[in-house]
């Protein structure tokens, strides 16, 4: 058996154990020593299974996600969240479906502190779905908005997706992060665009709920000002080159943590809860991480890669079109795969094709975030709406699922917009020193 045809067996089997609900990260680990048995000497796969690991996790760069990570709990359990919902409702919930658009602007702020779409989704639903079911929204709605607002996270900096295509295609995580900022607002805002026009055209789906004054929305902005304040270290400090990815995260880290303090939310349990679920993250992706190193590496042995590059530079069609047939494919992937895995398993394969047919890497990354958010929100799997369901059980999935159907639409409108105009992606970048 020659290495390519291991290499596109490797892919079938790894892709059959997933479905019989093998962990990804251990299932990658286990065809790629198998299929490296196949292809290259004993003594070398043993070489690579003790060194591989440790040397990829051991990268310096992969410090970045525990410290975004803490930063995001740090913020949850400190309660910014609720500060950041009310001054939203103060402001918005006046509206035709104002609670909806608080939702938005609620997941995205806590985007810009978390990093995960997938606690995004969990936290703001425990703050907010039940708020929205009080005034009267409808629960279809309700839940369909905060599981799609809550992917704003997968685009939105300190993006753990970007941070980790960062680092499988060896891109500055700087400007793959900065390069976020502007295709995660436009989300937003044409998620805010959407519910406008649905709620006028229905509603009885989205009544208007708060009148409030302007005093009571200046009030509302005093718990705000810390996140906002935050959020500028960050990014800021990333923008100048003040930070490195990992400092600013670790910058950020520290700034929540005294926002909790100096807020006197935060007391010692809160504080160990963090820390105990920033390691339960930080493993779960490090296991994922470890498995797709391995078959990584496996792929690299067969030159399955290079064989696909030299296939698809044959074709003669426009590099657009491929680029198309591949957004195609991961919107598919998303709809069964697990985000971080999906990226592990197709980005070693694929990338080397993008980077052939000339594409921008940083605008391409953008892409793959936004075809994630569109996958994570899609059935049958959509993982974003299993982690709003763990957080409120009164709705069920078949109507979250239904509730997204709108979102679903203006997230392809978002995604035409970025494959039409690829400068909303690297204007930013292209700034940076």
């Amino acid at each position: 058996m020659d290495a390519q045809t291991v290499g596109i067996l490797a892919i079938v089997v790894l892709l059959v154990l997933m479905f019989l609900g093998m962990h990804i990260g251990f299932a990658m680990f286990a065809v790629g020593v198998a299929g490296m048995f196949l292809i290259i000497p004993t003594k070398a796969v043993l070489s690579t299974i003790s060194t591989e690991p440790f040397g990829g996790l051991a990268h310096y760069t992969l410090s970045t996600i525990p410290m975004f990570a803490l930063m995001g709990f740090f913020t949850f359990y400190g309660e910014q969240t609720k500060d950041i919902f009310e001054a939203a409702r103060r402001w918005a919930g006046r509206f035709p479906g104002g609670l909806a658009m608080t939702s938005v602007i609620g997941c995205t702020c806590f985007a810009f502190c978390s990093g995960s779409s997938l606690a995004s989704a969990a936290v703001m639903g425990k703050v907010i779905v039940p708020e929205m079911l009080r005034h009267g929204y409808d629960k279809r709605f309700a839940a369909g908005t905060v599981a799609a607002s809550g992917t704003l996270a997968a685009m939105i900096p300190p993006s753990i997706i970007l941070i980790l295509y960062g680092i499988i295609t060896e891109q500055s995580i700087a400007k793959i992060l900065i390069a976020g900022i502007i295709p995660g607002i436009i989300s937003a805002l044409i998620y805010m665009s959407g519910i406008f026009v649905i709620a006028r055209w229905n509603p009885g789906m989205s009544p208007s709920t708060t009148r409030g004054g302007w005093k009571e929305r200046l009030i509302a902005l005093k718990g705000v000002w810390g996140i906002v304040i935050l959020a500028f270290l960050v990014l800021g400090g990333i923008y100048t080159g003040l930070f490195s990815p990992t400092e600013a995260g670790a910058a950020g880290a520290m700034g929540a943590l005294l926002l909790g303090v100096a807020s006197r939310r935060m007391n010692l349990a809160k504080f160990w809860m963090s820390l105990m679920d920033t390691a339960t993250m930080t493993a779960q992706i490090f296991i994922i991480i470890a498995g797709a190193l391995m078959f990584a590496r496996l792929l690299t042995f067969s030159r399955l890669p290079y064989a696909l590059v030299n296939w698809v530079l044959h074709f003669q069609v426009s590099p657009h079109v491929i680029l198309l047939g591949v957004m195609g494919l991961y919107i598919i992937l998303g709809t069964f795969m697990e985000p971080l895995g999906m990226m592990f398993i197709t980005l070693p394969i694929i990338f080397p094709v993008i980077t052939a047919l000339g594409f921008n890497p940083i605008w391409f990354g953008i892409l793959i975030a936004k075809t994630i958010e569109i996958g994570v929100i899609t059935p049958p799997v959509g993982m974003n709406v299993y982690a709003l369901k763990s957080a409120v059980p009164q709705v069920s999935l078949e109507d979250i699922f239904k509730g997204i159907s709108w979102f679903l639409v203006m997230d392809i409108l978002t995604l035409g917009l970025l494959l039409a105009v690829p400068s909303i992606a690297t204007f930013l970048p292209d700034l940076m020193k």
